[in-house]
């Protein structure tokens, strides 16, 4: 690069190449997308433990906290999304993820129904802040490199689901 011309960002970008940042950049935004997944098609699995843990849950509260969890990412989605253009990705993406860790072991030990109402709306809140993580990728890849590694970003939301799965089997047969 001329040290006199000026270049932009994506110029800028595209001339460093695929590096070990972003390559550790997309383990990260993996593992989170993985247990987003996790967290998405933990529902299915849940509802039907909950029916047996607490006879009075119907399949009405069961949408019910399905509805939480959707309500609470659409509202992370955008109020996060505006934190994040404003004070950055990466404090969203680590703030989500540690809401979303505690959320979900407040609802591990929640004591009633509306309280796993409550701890699943913060969870949700937490997942439309991980969705920055594409957007934090897409900053830093070539252009050249950009679609695969994005849609190779979303195959580990398959695998989180598979992970999730398998370990529902094994835990709750």
């Amino acid at each position: 690069m001329d040290s006199s011309a000026t270049y932009t960002l994506e110029e800028c970008v595209n001339y460093i190449g695929l590096g070990k940042f972003q390559w550790r950049l997309f383990s990260i935004i993996s593992f989170c997308t993985m247990a987003d997944a996790g967290e998405i098609l933990l529902l299915t699995i849940l509802g039907p433990a909950l029916q047996c843990y607490w006879p009075y849950i119907t399949d009405i509260r069961i949408a019910a906290l399905t509805a939480c969890v959707f309500s609470g990412t659409l509202c992370g989605g955008f109020i996060l999304g505006l934190i994040a253009d404003k004070y950055g990705r990466r404090r969203v993406i680590i703030t989500s993820a540690i809401l979303i860790s505690l959320s979900g072991l407040l609802t591990a030990l929640a004591p009633s129904y509306n309280y796993v109402l409550l701890t699943s709306f913060f969870v949700g809140i937490g997942m439309g802040g991980l969705n920055q993580g594409n957007n934090l990728m897409l900053e830093y890849l070539p252009s050249a490199s950009r679609g695969m590694l994005v849609i190779a970003i979303q195959l580990f939301w398959a695998f989180g689901g598979i992970y999730e799965y398998v370990l529902g089997m094994i835990i709750m047969p």
